[in-house]
């Protein structure tokens, strides 16, 4: 619960695109009404085979990927900035 005065966290906007239902996925070829599951996924599943390495795929497996590649990215580059300010989260990540 807020008090008077306190400031409140402005949640990071994500560019327009990342959010809401993408239409592109949507197998129009497909009635809803008859077949919801691939009006609904199908164009995504047609574009998006299940990788050799795992036993299924979907949207949180494609999700949980990006996260993981962005994560990486970050550690990597904070692990490199060897100018990285003393007692810094970067030069900490860089001790390792």
């Amino acid at each position: 619960m807020l008090r008077a005065g306190q400031a409140t966290a402005v949640p990071r906007l994500l560019p327009r695109e990342s959010h809401g239902v993408d239409l592109t996925i949507l197998d129009k070829t497909c009635k809803p009404c008859e077949d919801f599951f691939n009006y609904a996924n199908g164009e995504w599943l047609k574009k998006n085979p299940v990788p050799a390495a795992y036993p299924s795929w979907g949207r949180f497996n494609e999700l949980a990927e990006r996260n993981r590649e962005q994560l990486r990215g970050i550690l990597e580059g904070a692990a490199a900035d060897s100018k990285a300010p003393s007692g810094s989260n970067a030069q900490k990540i860089g001790d390792f």
